[in-house]
Formats: C-alpha cells, structure tokens, sequence
C-alpha cells in the first residue's frame, strides 16, 4: 500500500506551487526505492534566510499507517531539532500521527516549525529558554549558524 500512496503523494508535491513558492523540495532518492526520500526546505525569515535545509525522509511499509522517520540533515540551531537532525514535532509524534497526514503536511509543519519554533516542547532546553527569554540573541545565532551550515 505505502509505495501506491507515496506515488500519488510525490505528484501532489511535485505539482504543488504553494511548495514550490517556499522552497520546499522532496522525492525518492532512488527511483526503485520508492520508500526513502530526500529532501530540502529554503530557510525562511527571520531566523533560517539564506539557507538550504536537507531532510531526509524514511517510510516504513506501513506507511500511512505509521509516520515516516525526518531527520535533517543540514545542521541547524533549534529548540526542536537536535544536532543529529532529530526533529520533535506534533504530527510526526507516533501517538499523534494520523493516516490521513500526508507527505506534503509534514512539510509544511517543517517550514512553519521553521518560522515559529515550539519552546514549549523543545528538544534542547538551553535553546529553547534563549529563544524565550533572550530571542535577539537567538536570532544572531541561528542566522550564524545557518550561513556556515546551510548556505546554498
């Protein structure tokens, strides 16, 4: 079932201006696997501009029925995504994720954790707290760290 679904949902993606208009990018790594994605998102303002985000993306063969596995793979400073490229985010969560979640919401959810970090269920603390607490300096580090990590 997963291969079927995810044929129709690389279409949806590919034939997606709204997409295409932030940057966001996503299909098979390999056209015989149709289950392990690649992907990139363009950093949006204020705090990620300029940069170029790889993901990658793994569906299991239950897929709908099970979220796929995103990790970045571009390093990023994040209250939500760690060093490794571990994301946390709501729709990915196992006891959160709904059939019915598609491939391109996920993306979208990726770019708006992008725009609005979630400090309330952060990953790294630290960040998280900067983010609240001292946001200016938040901001100078994630533009710093995105041109050395993700500059196109």
């Amino acid at each position: 079932m997963a291969p079927k679904r995810l044929i129709k949902e690389l279409k949806d993606i590919e034939n997606s201006d709204d997409l295409r208009e932030l940057g966001i990018t996503a299909g098979p790594k390999e056209e015989s696997n149709m289950l392990v994605w690649g992907g990139n998102i363009r950093g949006p303002a204020p705090y990620y501009s300029g940069g170029n985000f790889k993901i990658d993306i793994t569906f299991t063969s239950d897929y709908p029925f099970k979220a796929p596995q995103v990790t970045f793979k571009t390093r990023i400073y994040h209250p939500n995504i760690t060093e490794e490229g571990n994301i946390c985010m709501g729709i990915l969560k196992a006891d959160q994720w709904k059939p019915s979640t598609r491939v391109e919401d996920v993306l979208r959810g990726l770019h708006q954790l992008l725009l609005e970090p979630n400090p309330d269920d952060p990953l790294i603390p630290a960040i998280a707290d900067q983010y609240k607490n001292d946001n200016a300096n938040f901001k100078k580090e994630a533009q710093e760290q995105t041109k050395k990590y993700a500059s196109s």
